[in-house]
């Protein structure tokens, strides 16, 4: 985990997806982002979660009948 680290997500695909720095594998915490089809975002660890346990990134279809399709950086 570092604070500054920023992550660049762009939702190459025709759903909306949600991403999420997350404590839990399994369960998206901290403060999920919704990244509707087409769009795009950067935002920096610290405003995603701020618990130094958070080291999991993790995405959720919204829609469980299309495929979720994405592309992510992580900038130092």
């Amino acid at each position: 985990y570092l604070s500054g680290r920023s992550f660049e997500v762009e939702n190459t695909g025709t759903t909306d997806l949600m991403f999420a720095l997350s404590t839990d594998p399994a369960v998206l915490n901290g403060t999920p982002v919704a990244v509707s089809a087409g769009n795009s975002f950067i935002r920096k660890s610290l405003s995603l979660n701020t618990s130094e346990s958070a080291e999991h990134l993790l995405f959720q279809n919204t829609d469980a009948n299309v495929s979720g399709n994405y592309k992510i950086w992580v900038i130092e």
